[in-house]
């Protein structure tokens, strides 16, 4: 959601279009971007940094400012539909994209994001009309790609596959196209053509395990056991929690006769499930209540056990939006982010959760790994001796202080 405002501080208008496509009308928006306040450009800057940390009634706020000084700017609302996205709030981001394109008609976006909240509200209808308003402005292969899965799911398969066709014909280096074209035709039956849609995702992304899956289910479908073994061995390594993975990977070892290996990954195969049943039930749960900060803590948390750490991290950013002082979210921030290698992030984040309720034990554990992780085994062993100033016989502590950084213990 990005692109819209590096747009903005070049000056000049992208919008994501390849260099052949055909150029759009110049729009309004063009000549208020490139007369815009340079005070104002920081401000959208800023707005962008806080929603991309999931402070989003601070950029919500400093949208407002830019709009009262700007409010011819379409690239304004546009943003704040955005943010009302991301917290659920389709109602306020339709009026929001409606408003982008009252002020401009020619801002490309504007109606594919309709069409997202159409899709996310169960009105394919409506979602194919606004993707075909978008692919008449600005032709893109992430159009026609949206219009592929809306089809798809529609039961319209010629339709479906006219789309993706399109969307590679725009860029033949959409991954995702790739991938989700192939997943079609495997739904068809038509194995051999959709792994070559598969494959190609995987070139292009080798280190995706989700890729890497889709091949080798196809291959699976296909009779070819053992080349499927190896993707699928890939993919359930990669992703222990992905149920289709662990559960094709166990069927597969089950026909090559590898009995003992194929308990183990269908067994993970059912832990998988009881998670994936969580997922869903807690997904139903907050699109039934989106206010309420608890169930996006504990979808969360079912994000982060499921190793999907950007859900995750979205899921807990909403909780904290909603309340700003509920601890559990700032804690599974903090967690994402240490999980995620920002490490000073996460000392912040624990060191801020603790200051303000110093009884949270499993924080300061974590807090002492975060600093372990620096190399400051100092302000570690502090963390530590403080669980156990709470809790003298706490294994963990104990363990971590005779471990992890006993070898820097002072004498």
């Amino acid at each position: 959601m990005r692109g819209w405002l590096i747009v903005l501080v070049a000056g000049v208008v992208l919008a994501g279009c390849a260099a052949d496509e055909p150029a759009r009308p110049v729009s309004r928006t063009d000549a208020l971007r490139a007369a815009l306040d340079p005070r104002l450009r920081a401000l959208l800057l800023e707005g962008d940094e806080a929603f991309q940390q999931g402070r989003y009634a601070v950029a919500l706020a400093l949208a407002d400012s830019v709009g009262r000084q700007a409010p011819e700017l379409a690239d304004v609302p546009f943003f704040q539909g955005n943010v009302w996205m991301r917290l659920n709030r389709y109602a306020d981001a339709r009026a929001a994209f409606e408003r982008v394109l009252a002020l401009d008609p020619y801002f490309p976006g504007a109606w594919q994001r309709l069409g997202d909240i159409a899709g996310e509200l169960g009105q394919p209808a409506e979602a194919v009309r606004y993707y075909r308003k978008e692919a008449a402005l600005a032709p893109r292969s992430e159009v026609y790609e949206k219009l592929g899965v809306v089809y798809a799911e529609a039961g319209v398969p010629d339709s479906a596959r006219w789309a993706y066709d399109r969307a590679l014909e725009l860029d033949s280096t959409n991954a995702d196209a790739q991938l989700l074209y192939g997943q079609f035709l495997e739904k068809l039956g038509a194995y051999e053509e959709a792994l070559v849609h598969s494959r190609a995702a995987l070139a292009l992304r080798p280190d995706h395990a989700n890729y890497r899956f889709a091949v080798g289910a196809q291959l699976y479908r296909t009779g070819r056991l053992e080349e499927a073994r190896r993707y699928l061995q890939q993919a359930a390594d990669a992703l222990p929690l992905h149920y289709p993975a662990q559960y094709n990977l166990g069927q597969v070892l089950l026909r090559l006769g590898r009995e003992d290996e194929a308990r183990v990954y269908l067994a993970r195969a059912d832990t998988a499930r009881v998670l994936m049943a969580d997922i869903t039930a807690t997904e139903e749960a907050v699109a039934r209540d989106p206010d309420a900060p608890a169930i996006w803590v504990h979808l969360g948390r079912l994000y982060h056990r499921a190793g999907v750490m950007d859900r995750a991290e979205e899921a807990f950013a909403r909780a904290e939006a909603l309340a700003p002082d509920n601890l559990d979210a700032r804690s599974g921030l903090a967690r994402i982010a240490m999980a995620n290698g920002r490490t000073n992030e996460a000392i912040q984040r624990f060191s801020s959760i603790l200051k303000a309720d110093p009884r949270r034990i499993d924080d300061r554990l974590a807090l002492g790994l975060a600093y372990a992780v620096t190399g400051d085994c100092s302000n570690a062993r502090e963390a530590w001796n403080g669980v156990l100033r709470q809790q003298p016989d706490h294994p963990t502590a104990r363990g971590y202080l005779d471990g992890l950084c006993a070898f820097q213990a002072p004498p």
